[in-house]
């Protein structure tokens, strides 16, 4: 790939971002051109077959978002701890290994969203206690036996994915998973409605629970087969 190829593959979005996408074009190596486009925040190497990135790679300091998944990548350069802003970087389905990854991710200040699944990994750098602003962190399917302790330590940390490691004495499993199950309010209690943030129907209606009417009828409304369905209740 040329320079002139690759800044005419640059794309404004609406939010006056700049963004290269190159996944699935079959790329072995990283195009060194590209480290001439420094202006560039999103770039997209996914699904190709690199299996190593240049250690300069750092000096593409405007990146906020790196997709490297599905490469055949087994470590990350030591310069990747220099993009300083980036939020979001996924390095899933390659062949990762503890000691591929550098000490220096701990720097990536402003990560917010880290996927290193589909690896061989089964530890972290102690460095990467450094992550405060992390909030998703993707391990799945790796090898690690005992996730790292500092991760306790990482305040804005929401999701934490590790299904798929042979975790010894493993306190989250898939069936442990949070599930959504949507009910309709009136058949939750008065302390279950608190704890939704509502008012509870018991209150409203003095203890009893309002019934959905037998049938209603829409006057005026043309239904299909009217004849043998007498009310647009059976047709919903």
């Amino acid at each position: 790939m040329t320079l002139k190829a690759a800044k005419n593959a640059v794309r404004v979005t609406p939010e006056d971002t700049y963004k290269l996408i190159l996944s699935r074009m079959c790329l072995t190596d990283f195009p060194k051109c590209l480290i001439k486009l420094t202006h560039v925040n999103m770039l997209d190497l996914s699904c190709n077959q690199i299996n190593k990135l240049p250690d300069n790679i750092g000096n593409l300091k405007s990146l906020t978002r790196l997709d490297l998944r599905s490469n055949k990548l087994q470590a990350l350069p030591q310069s990747i701890g220099n993009l300083s802003q980036l939020t979001y970087l996924n390095a899933s389905n390659n062949f990762l290994t503890a000691e591929g990854l550098p000490p220096s991710i701990g720097s990536l200040t402003n990560l917010k969203t880290l996927n290193l699944g589909l690896n061989k990994l089964n530890s972290l750098p102690p460095t990467f206690a450094g992550l405060h602003a992390l909030q998703v962190l993707k391990l799945f399917y790796n090898h690690f036996v005992v996730l790292p302790e500092f991760l306790k330590g990482l305040s804005s940390l929401t999701k934490l994915d590790i299904k798929g490691n042979p975790l010894k004495d493993q306190e989250v499993t898939e069936e442990s998973e949070d599930k959504v199950i949507l009910v309709h309010e009136s058949l939750l209690c008065k302390k279950c409605r608190k704890k939704c943030g509502g008012l509870c129907i018991e209150e409203e209606t003095g203890g009893e629970i309002i019934e959905e009417a037998e049938m209603r009828t829409y006057p005026g409304l043309m239904v299909p087969n009217s004849v043998a369905k007498l009310s647009q209740d059976q047709w919903r």
